[in-house]
C-alpha cells in the first residue's frame, strides 16, 4: 500500500473521531436547530458492488501493463545482433501465460444490528392557571379642613339702665376650609390567568441501525499475465540481463497492483462506513430535534408568563414560582443536549473501533508489500 492510501485511511479516522462532538452546550444548541426534520429511513451498507467495480478498473490496469511490457519484449527480440552464417544463433523468445493471483486480506463484514436507545425526553404541558394579587394603587382626592377662625366686628345696640345706646358687637365665625389634593393608598384586586408548564422526564425507546463489524478474511481471485521465457539459444550476457530484468520488473509490477487492489478496497469499505456512522447521527438529531422544538416553544411560553406577571406588578412570590418553573425547562433542554451528545459519543467510539481496526489491518498489508517484494 503506498503512503497516500495509508494517509487517508488515517485522515477518514481522525477527521472524524477528533472533530465529532460539539465541546459546549452553545454548539450543541446550534446543531440541533439546523438539523434537518426529515432523517433517512435507513443506513445501509453495500460493500459488494465497491468490491466489483474496484475489480473491473484493475482488470484495465493489468490489460494496459500487458501491452506495455509486451512491447518491452518486442523491443528485446528487434534488439537482437543479426550474426554472420556459421555462427552460433542468439534467440530470446517470451511468452505471456496466465496465472492466477490470490489476494487475501482482512475486509469488514458488516451488518446492521438494531441498537435499542433510550432518551429521557420531557412531557410538558401548559396549564392556564388564574393569579390574584393586590396591588397598592395611589389616587389624589380632595380634602378640604376648615381655616383659621375669623372674629367679626359689627356695629350694635347695647342696653343698659333702660337706655339704648350704640356699640360695637363682637362675633366669632369659622374660617374659609383649606383645600388641598392629598394622596391616598388603597389597595387594587389584580387577577390575571397565566400559562404554566407542568411537565415530567419519561424515557422513551427506540431503536436504529448500527453497523455491527468483524474483520473477516477475504479471497480476490484475478488472472494475470505472467512474463515467460520459453527459448533461450545461444545465450548473449546482454540480452540474459535484459530478460531477466523485464521478467522480474513484470512480476513487481502485478504484485504492486495487487497491493494497491487490496489498498482500494478495504478504503472503500472505511468511506461507506463513515457514510453509514454519519447516517446513523443524522437519525439521532432528527429524533431529537421535535422534543428540541418543543422545550424551546414552551420556554418562550413560560418566559412571556414571567414577562407579563411583572408587567403587572405580581407579587415576589408569584414571580419566583413563574421563574422556577421556566428555570425547569432550561435545564430539562440542558439534559436532553447532554443526552444526546452522549449518544453521539456512542456512535463515534463504535466508528472508530471499526476504522483503527482496519486502518491496522492497511498497516499490515503495507508491510507484507515490503518484505514481499
Amino acid at each position: 500500500m503506498d503512503k497516500r492510501s495509508f494517509a487517508i485511511a488515517l485522515t477518514l479516522i481522525s477527521l472524524q473521531v477528533l472533530a465529532a462532538e460539539p465541546d459546549n452546550q452553545q454548539m450543541l444548541d446550534t446543531e440541533i436547530s439546523n438539523t434537518q426534520l426529515s432523517s433517512p429511513t435507513s443506513c445501509t451498507l453495500n460493500n459488494g458492488n465497491n468490491v466489483d467495480a474496484i475489480k473491473a478498473k484493475f482488470t484495465e490496469v493489468i490489460s494496459s501493463e500487458k501491452s506495455k511490457i509486451e512491447q518491452e519484449a518486442k523491443a528485446i527480440k528487434d534488439d537482437m545482433p543479426e550474426l554472420n552464417p556459421g555462427e552460433a544463433a542468439i534467440q530470446v523468445d517470451f511468452t505471456f501465460r496466465d496465472e492466477q493471483m490470490e489476494l487475501i486480506f482482512d475486509l469488514p463484514s458488516v451488518t446492521m444490528v438494531d441498537t435499542p436507545m433510550s432518551m429521557d425526553f420531557p412531557e410538558v404541558t401548559m396549564k392556564t392557571q388564574t393569579w390574584s394579587w393586590d396591588v397598592p394603587q395611589t389616587t389624589m382626592e380632595l380634602q378640604c379642613t376648615p381655616g383659621v377662625p375669623e372674629t367679626v366686628v359689627e356695629g350694635g345696640t347695647c342696653e343698659a339702665f333702660g337706655i339704648s345706646f350704640s356699640c360695637p358687637k363682637v362675633t366669632i365665625r369659622p374660617g374659609k376650609d383649606i383645600c388641598l389634593h392629598v394622596p391616598v393608598i388603597t389597595m387594587a384586586r389584580q387577577e390575571a390567568k397565566l400559562d404554566v408548564p407542568e411537565f415530567t422526564m419519561k424515557r422513551q425507546d427506540w431503536v436504529i441501525g448500527v453497523p455491527e463489524t468483524r474483520m473477516e478474511r477475504q479471497r480476490v481471485v484475478f488472472n494475470y499475465p505472467a512474463l515467460v521465457v520459453t527459448d533461450v539459444k545461444a545465450t548473449s550476457a546482454d540480452m540474459e540481463k535484459r530478460s531477466q530484468e523485464l521478467t522480474q520488473r513484470s512480476k513487481n509490477t502485478f504484485a504492486g497492483i495487487s497491493t494497491a487492489m487490496k489498498s482500494e478496497i478495504t478504503l472503500a469499505s472505511m468511506q461507506n462506513i463513515n457514510k453509514s456512522f454519519n447516517c446513523q447521527k443524522k437519525q439521532l438529531a432528527a429524533q431529537v430535534r421535535k422534543a428540541y422544538d418543543d422545550l424551546n416553544a414552551l420556554s418562550a411560553g413560560a418566559q412571556a408568563s414571567v414577562d407579563r406577571a411583572r408587567a403587572m406588578k405580581a407579587t415576589p412570590e408569584i414571580l419566583s414560582t413563574l421563574g422556577a418553573s421556566s428555570e425547569k425547562l432550561k435545564e430539562a433542554k440542558k439534559s436532553l443536549l447532554t443526552q444526546y451528545a452522549k449518544a453521539r459519543r456512542d456512535i463515534e467510539a463504535k466508528r472508530k473501533e471499526v476504522l483503527v481496526k482496519m486502518s491496522d489491518s492497511l498497516g499490515e498489508q503495507q508491510h507484507v508489500a515490503a518484505v514481499t517484494q
